[in-house]
């Protein structure tokens, strides 16, 4: 086991940062959902945004 885990170093790293930007994005669009403001632009809104004028 500590073989494989030596051997894929830096795969395991990479993958552990990646992961971590993909939960800071995911987070971060929560909480703009939470606030209100439109994910994806105005296009995917449907006019409930005070900022998309549909």
């Amino acid at each position: 086991m500590i073989e494989f885990i030596v051997s894929n170093l830096s795969t395991i790293a990479i993958s552990a940062v990646v992961l971590l930007l993909v939960v800071l994005a995911i987070i971060s669009m929560a909480k703009d959902k939470k606030k209100g403001k439109c994910l994806g632009g105005c296009a995917g809104c449907n006019g409930e945004c005070h900022k998309c004028s549909k």
